[in-house]
């Protein structure tokens, strides 16, 4: 297998067990240095049956928690690390009616999904400029962001404002001539994502396979997928088009 990710370090955060695990295992077969899985202190015994033998290194992060983000970060470099690729996933979601949503349902779903991005993006940036190092931050969001879906309404502004924050981080980088590409990757349903309602069938039917997410993500984190800067890369079987 091509080694794109030789020598590169990826810090993997949100994206739920089933997808955080074949990213690390992807990565790891395409030469990454390491990987690290940010997660949930009370997700740990989860976490770590997914990861169990996959060489990946847990890390607790409360990832909606804007202070938690640069405090990872200085973990990390206590141990002389700084990853290279960041991976933010958006796998929090409440389904209920809109009128029946609460701002408590709202705000933990922003939180868990756009605030979380923005931070995680903001202090990747903020962590490579500062090292003079170029790098790479894929962002995952949803094809929900676009297309309508009954009942999520909360879970799809979080999806849309991903997508945007990309592509103005992306924007932000090109200007500033750093090094760092950005991506989105919007998903349909795939393994291991949150329960959401019906939203019509893909052209090629079932769900996006957590290895396809992960191979997807892999090519974007390499060197090799600089001018794809800035672009939101659909995997969601046609779905969108369907």
């Amino acid at each position: 297998m091509p080694q794109r990710l030789a020598h590169k370090v990826l810090l993997v955060s949100g994206a739920g067990p089933v997808i955080s695990a074949a990213i690390a295992r992807r990565a790891l077969s395409h030469g990454a240095e390491a990987v690290y899985v940010a997660h949930d202190p009370e997700a740990r015994s989860t976490a770590e049956k997914a990861l169990a033998g996959s060489g990946a290194r847990l890390v607790p992060h409360c990832r909606s928690e804007p202070r938690a983000w640069p405090e990872l970060y200085e973990r990390l470099a206590a141990e002389s690390v700084l990853p290279d690729v960041l991976v933010n996933g958006c796998h929090a979601h409440h389904a209920g009616a809109l009128a029946d949503t609460s701002l408590r349902q709202f705000r933990q779903t922003l939180a868990s999904n756009l605030t979380a991005a923005f931070f995680g993006t903001q202090t990747q940036v903020v962590k490579l400029r500062a090292a003079g190092r170029k790098g790479a931050i894929i962002n995952l969001s949803s094809v929900f962001a676009d297309r309508a879906l009954p009942e999520t309404a909360a879970y799809a502004a979080s999806a849309g404002g991903i997508r945007s924050l990309s592509k103005s981080a992306a924007l932000a980088c090109a200007e500033a001539g750093d090094g760092i590409h950005v991506h989105a990757v919007l998903t349909g349903y795939y393994e291991g994502a949150p329960a959401l309602p019906d939203g019509g069938n893909s052209l090629i039917g079932g769900l996006v396979s957590a290895e396809e997410v992960a191979a997807l993500v892999a090519q974007l984190a390499g060197d090799a997928a600089t001018y794809t800067h800035g672009s939101a890369v659909t995997l969601d079987g046609g779905l969108w088009i369907s």
